[in-house]
């Protein structure tokens, strides 16, 4: 099964099934946002896609906007956590230790931004979920961390639905 079949699919159900958009964007960006869990979790063309039935087929915004924040900020918690839990040690964690550039990209964007990197890094795919346990390890004051974390899920999930809702609102005057 490819990424388009793994789309479409969802994509499909999530049409006939509209009810449930919120609980899959839930779970979507939660996997996203999680350390090790986002490198396998192909969440954002879906999400993009759950913003084109929102503009193109009249999905509700505020839930699945909801969903999306909350779950990618609890996603980042998590991330936040494995961190505080484990340290130093979370870098022998086997899918970690096999992408040793990943973790290193997450220490460098963590050193130069602070906590705009926490804020930034939501934006650039499995680092977001590193970014957040790597700030942990580095004892990034928890308060600071929370603002960026909740904040920067707005953003995102503002950005992603926003930019499917427009294009589905397109869609929808232009083509039928």
């Amino acid at each position: 099964m490819t990424f388009a079949d793994l789309t479409n699919d969802a994509m499909a159900f999530i049409r006939a099934n509209q009810a449930w958009a919120p609980w899959i964007a839930f779970g979507l960006a939660f996997g996203e946002s999680l350390v090790v869990v986002s490198f396998f979790v192909p969440a954002v063309g879906i999400l993009f896609g759950i913003g084109l039935l929102i503009g193109s087929q009249g999905l509700s915004f505020w839930p699945v906007f909801s969903a999306i924040v909350i779950g990618a900020s609890l996603g980042n918690l998590v991330s936040w956590y494995i961190g505080i839990h484990y340290g130093e040690a979370f870098k022998q964690w086997k899918p970690i230790r096999n992408r040793p550039k990943v973790v290193e990209a997450s220490e460098r964007f963590f050193k130069t931004y602070g906590f705009l990197g926490i804020f930034i890094g939501r934006f650039f795919g499995p680092l977001h979920g590193t970014i957040a346990t790597v700030a942990a390890i580095a004892k990034m004051n928890p308060l600071i961390f929370h603002i960026s974390n909740w904040a920067s899920a707005a953003v995102w999930a503002a950005a992603i639905l926003g930019g499917g809702s427009q294009s589905g609102e397109l869609l929808r005057r232009f083509v039928g």
